[in-house]
């Protein structure tokens, strides 16, 4: 009979069949317990896979272009790590498995036995330090020495084992292979000229030596794989060079206004917000200019759009070659720029204004071009870069409305704020 609560198909706790098999059950354990520990080992595999996809996955939230190359990179650097575990205990374990089913017939089996059950233990410590061996610094470093130790290991091996003719010798492929993945030109050359070099010392100390015809054949192949291997690293790297110079340009296309060659609206907001975020850490000063061409519609309207479309042209381009080479331009609106000056008080920023309301007066088009300015210089107290800009724009209005083609300065409510 069921007690109050407990349904017909309820699995019996942990607790029961414990108490059960100390009262002396004999009965052969129910096969939920089985059920029990499959599903628990199930989950542990599959968190410990979540986890290590984790690691691997670049965030989804990132947006930062830099950050999300720096996660990508790092990604593929730790499957190839992967990779060359896997290469690194494969190996490994065939080495142990023909020493352990040649233990009678060989010699120096302990020897070789300690070998094979290193290059597991080194393969540990690789998986265990894999965050430190793929960070920037170290990771091309560390694939190097770790591909020459390990033909060192497969040298000492073959030679324990009677030479090249030993079946240790073809463990060589699996570093070989290994130069596919990710390695430069100069470092396949180096590692293959290492690896050829090695199987020449295994060669010449092997017993009795190798028929000529057998070894010229396995030299003439080894050098054919490192030298496929070097081709596919200039291959890749020509590759890697035509990318990164699309990405350059893209990325370009992407911060970049075409018309004025200045920064974009979303490119100019995420280097305000870090550089007023330096401000705030160092107590720098900070200045904003924004900028706007007086009368455009009507330049527009008189002379055509395509005049208009060259004065933001010229404009943008003297703005550049006015301006410092930390200073930010960019065009956030239609005939609206702004410019952000880093580490710069409201004195240095005032003659800015000037500079540059000159150099616009000078610009070679068939309209007369002036500019009205507006200023605000901080000392931010907070990384909030919204404050800076509303109140360039403020003083931006206030010029217009004091007639236009001058600067105006606006000072901050709060008076911690100011510079």
């Amino acid at each position: 009979m069921l007690t109050q609560g407990q349904s017909r198909n309820a699995r019996p706790s942990l607790l029961t069949r414990k108490c059960d098999h100390q009262q002396g059950a004999t009965s052969v354990p129910n096969p939920s317990t089985f059920a029990m520990i499959r599903d628990h080992a199930g989950r542990a595999v599959l968190h410990a896979a979540n986890r290590l996809r984790l690691t691997d996955r670049v965030r989804e939230d990132d947006t930062d272009p830099c950050s999300v190359d720096a996660h990508s990179q790092q990604a593929l650097w730790l499957r190839e790590l992967y990779t060359g575990m896997v290469g690194f205990i494969g190996g490994g374990g065939a080495g142990l498995f023909y020493v352990f089913r040649t233990w009678d017939s060989g010699s120096n089996r302990v020897s070789l036995a300690l070998l094979g059950f290193f290059s597991i233990v080194q393969a540990l410590v690789v998986w265990f330090g894999r965050g430190h061996f793929v960070t920037p610094t170290q990771r091309r470093r560390f694939s190097i020495v770790w591909n020459v130790s390990t033909y060192a290991l497969i040298a000492t091996a073959s030679a324990l084992d009677g030479g090249i003719g030993s079946p240790l010798a073809l463990i060589w492929v699996l570093p070989t292979l290994y130069l596919l993945m990710g390695f430069s030109r100069a470092a396949v050359l180096f590692c293959g000229s290492f690896a050829i070099a090695l199987y020449l010392v295994v060669a010449w100390l092997t017993p009795g030596g190798l028929h000529s015809a057998a070894f010229a054949m396995q030299v003439v192949v080894l050098v054919v794989a490192v030298f496929m291997v070097f081709l596919g690293a200039v291959a890749r790297e020509e590759r890697q060079e035509v990318l990164e110079a699309v990405q350059r340009q893209l990325s370009v296309l992407a911060t970049t206004d075409g018309l004025t060659g200045c920064l974009n609206q979303q490119a100019f907001t995420h280097l305000t917000a870090t550089e007023v975020t330096r401000a705030v850490r160092y107590q720098h000063d900070i200045s904003m200019l924004a900028l706007d061409v007086d009368h455009f519609k009507s330049i527009n309207d008189e002379h055509g759009h395509l005049i208009g479309d060259e004065v933001l042209r010229q404009l943008g381009a003297a703005l550049r070659a006015n301006v410092r080479g930390t200073d930010i331009v960019a065009r956030v609106g239609g005939d609206e720029l702004l410019v952000l000056c880093p580490e710069t008080g409201l004195n240095a920023a005032t003659e800015m204004a000037e500079r540059l309301r000159s150099s616009a007066r000078q610009l070679q088009v068939p309209a007369r071009v002036t500019l009205s300015v507006g200023i605000c210089t901080l000392r931010p107290n907070t990384p909030d870069p919204q404050p800076l800009r509303e109140y360039a724009d403020r003083a931006l209005y206030e010029a217009k409305q004091q007639g236009r083609d001058r600067y105006v300065v606006f000072t901050p409510p709060d008076p911690l704020a100011v510079a």
